[in-house]
């Protein structure tokens, strides 16, 4: 633990990027809930990791001729960091602004693993993509969506029962965790088949209301906007 209160203030600033990450998690994500040694746990390393990188990046930019000339000597604040940075008020305020410029952009990457943004969407696919912290329906309904065109999930619902459901996405419950008591709901045009594989004709205004608990089993498919997805009242896969 830090045993000073300059040694406590830089602990907290380097911890910042790690809870940008975790609040914009939290606010664009539904994410799980998981433990609060888990979510430290991750706001340490987010932390750790965007930091570094920003410090690597900034020790590039240290051979660009005018970045290296105005910079702080990050040599000499290792070496003697109470005589570098309190050599002068000017001194202090130079480097506490090169500090908190490094900050935001150490922040500015932790947003971006939030948000998973390009270039580190790609990057973190190729890296356990199963792994994740959010709900599968939001994961497969949402963000499984194709970027470059307008689309909607429609959803083939097949039922422990032995019936059929499929349509095109309404709402579904947003609870983080992937619980058997959530329930999604199924709009027009509806295509309902019976346990015994007889089509059943809804009315044109039904919709239908399925708890987790009786799907056996989705089948998620973005369809372009204005696309017919009605399908034929007949029992997939004959």
């Amino acid at each position: 633990m830090p045993s000073t209160l300059i040694g406590l203030l830089v602990a907290v600033c380097a911890l910042i990027p790690g809870y940008c990450y975790y609040a914009i998690r939290r606010r664009t994500v539904l994410t799980r809930l998981v433990s609060t040694v888990i979510e430290g746990a991750n706001l340490l390393v987010v932390a750790v990791v965007t930091n570094t990188v920003t410090m690597a990046l900034y020790g590039v930019l240290q051979w660009v001729p005018w970045f290296g000339d105005h910079s702080p000597s990050i040599v000499e604040i290792l070496r003697d960091p109470r005589g570098y940075v309190l050599a002068s008020n000017a001194r202090l305020a130079y480097v506490g602004a090169w500090a908190m410029g490094a900050l935001a952009v150490s922040s500015m990457f932790a947003v971006a693993f939030a948000r998973r943004l390009w270039p580190i969407e790609r990057l973190a696919a190729r890296f356990v993509p199963g792994l994740s912290d959010e709900s599968v329906w939001h994961r497969y309904f949402e963000r499984q969506r194709p970027k470059d065109i307008a689309t909607y999930p429609y959803l083939e619902c097949h039922l422990i029962d032995g019936s059929y459901v499929a349509g095109p996405l309404v709402w579904y419950n947003t609870d983080i965790e992937d619980h058997p008591d959530r329930e999604l709901v199924i709009g027009q045009p509806l295509t309902i088949l019976g346990s015994d594989g007889e089509p059943l004709t809804p009315s044109p205004s039904s919709q239908a209301i399925l708890p987790a608990r009786e799907i056996r089993r989705i089948l998620v498919t973005h369809v372009e906007l204005g696309t017919d997805t009605e399908q034929d009242a007949t029992r997939p896969g004959q």
